[in-house]
């Protein structure tokens, strides 16, 4: 799946609420990216499922969008937390906070290129 990824990444740990029509289950956003984020939570939903997402930044800004689930992996064992177990996200449309979610990204490339070594 990785050949299929646009963009730099960069490791969070977020809470979130999604659910198809309503934010009724709980997780964890793990990985972001300007278009889109790696979600683990209480429940798998298959690829192409469209789904409503909302997290709030560490900043406290709130940002609630719609995406499709572009691949998955399920837990191997419920009962036990799986680092590896949960959902691709790719973003389709925001609903609020838009420009908090692309500042937020841009700042973490920011922090990031800063710590990186440069390459001669």
């Amino acid at each position: 799946m990785s050949e299929e990824r646009w963009g730099k990444r960069f490791e969070q740990r977020l809470e979130a609420k999604y659910g198809i029509e309503q934010y009724n289950e709980m997780g964890y956003v793990y990985d972001i990216s300007p278009f889109g984020l790696f979600l683990s939570g209480d429940r798998f939903y298959l690829p192409g499922t469209k789904l409503k997402v909302k997290i709030e930044l560490d900043n406290g800004s709130r940002v609630e969008f719609e995406g499709y689930v572009r691949w998955g992996k399920a837990q191997e064992r419920p009962d036990w937390f799986d680092r590896g177990a949960g959902m691709g996200i790719r973003v389709s449309r925001f609903i609020e906070g838009e420009l908090f979610y692309q500042d937020y990204v841009q700042r973490l490339n920011a922090t990031h290129d800063k710590r990186s070594p440069l390459v001669q």
